[in-house]
């Protein structure tokens, strides 16, 4: 009947295989059937009140059937995963007990062993690194989501910003993922230091800013490790770039080219006298520098050509041994103007 739903067919076809398997005295095998019948109506059903019952409704099949038999816990850990989906605080800490149940009880059965990896993949640690890509000296510049790790461990290698420009035949201008684990073995860190995490008890994500303790201006790689020793073998790596400093720069176009302000991050006020060199993105032959202007009376320096539609232009600033650094992919000097065109529509 084209007017009755798959899903209500599929429950049905499922519901009548349940009861075949009971009335041959197969209660796992009667298990399985309504499990299956849950798990695809919980896969259907995305409203929180319908997954809600459905949960309830898995937990009553469990109690029914009962720990003795095997597949008990192959329902353990379906009740576990959708327990995982869900959005309360505690969601987790149950999802895990309910799964440490199934382990327990048939260790060595599939359902024990499926619930033994969501055991382990609920505590298991794992963390995530984010920073400024600009700030202050004693700023809270990093940002660590966390769960179930004590301690991160940092390296900061400071970077010779120009030098880089100068190298680079890449895209990425500054050190990428596939160069972080060569400069942790070959070069010594400029800076070292921990960071101890609070506890997570509910296993889920934290946040935790941190202030790393370099004061000299300049751009550094950070390197973060749950390992003291930065071993590459059952750990993690996370970089991020961060320069540390007073100096902003603000970019915007202009008719006939760009416009560039440089302003002190910490007051706001803008900063006369600032260096501001232009470079085009060049990747086969090198970024190339195309001007090295300062910041005049009106804290503006402003770079008009004619340059061609398909090049890109990054700018870096420097003052006192200060330095700013915006990689945004500047386009076109000149903006085409709109040709008049006439035609007749038929």
């Amino acid at each position: 009947d084209p007017e009755i739903h798959p899903l209500v067919k599929r429950a049905v076809l499922l519901d009548d295989l349940e009861s075949w398997h009971l009335a041959e005295e197969r209660p796992e095998a009667a298990f399985e059937a309504r499990l299956q019948r849950l798990l695809r109506l919980h896969e259907a059903m995305d409203q929180e009140d319908d997954r809600s019952a459905i949960r309830t409704a898995l937990a009553e099949a469990l109690d029914d059937l009962g720990p003795r038999y095997a597949w008990w816990s192959m329902g353990q850990a379906a009740l576990a995963e959708m327990i995982q989906q869900e959005t309360a605080p505690d969601a987790l800490v149950r999802a895990r007990a309910i799964a440490e149940a199934g382990q327990q009880a048939h260790p060595s059965s599939i359902g024990g062993q499926r619930c033994r990896h969501i055991v382990a993949s609920i505590e298991a640690p794992s963390y995530e690194l984010s920073s400024m890509q600009t700030d202050g000296p004693g700023r809270r510049s990093l940002l660590i989501r966390h769960k179930n790790l004590p301690t991160v461990y940092f390296r900061a290698y400071r970077l010779d910003l120009l030098r880089r420009i100068a190298s680079s035949r890449d895209y990425d201008l500054l050190p990428g993922y596939r160069e972080v684990p060569e400069i942790v073995a070959d070069q010594p860190a400029d800076m070292e230091w921990s960071v101890e995490l609070p506890e997570t008890p509910d296993f889920s994500m934290h946040s935790t800013y941190a202030t790393p303790p370099m004061s000299e201006p300049g751009m550094y790689l950070v390197v973060a490790s749950a390992t003291r020793n930065f071993s590459e073998s059952h750990n993690r790596l996370v970089a991020v770039h961060l320069l540390i400093g007073d100096l902003v720069l603000l970019t915007r176009n202009l008719e006939s080219g760009f416009e560039v302000e440089a302003r002190s991050g910490q007051s706001g006020k803008a900063l006369p006298g600032v260096e501001v060199l232009f470079y085009r993105y060049d990747y086969r032959r090198g970024h190339r520098r195309v001007a090295s202007l300062r910041t005049d009376a009106e804290v503006l320096a402003r770079l008009q050509g004619s340059g061609r539609s398909q090049d890109r232009y990054f700018i870096v600033g420097r003052r006192d041994g200060q330095i700013g650094f915006d990689s945004t992919a500047l386009g076109q000097l000149t903006r085409s103007r709109l040709a008049r065109t006439e035609a007749l529509l038929y």
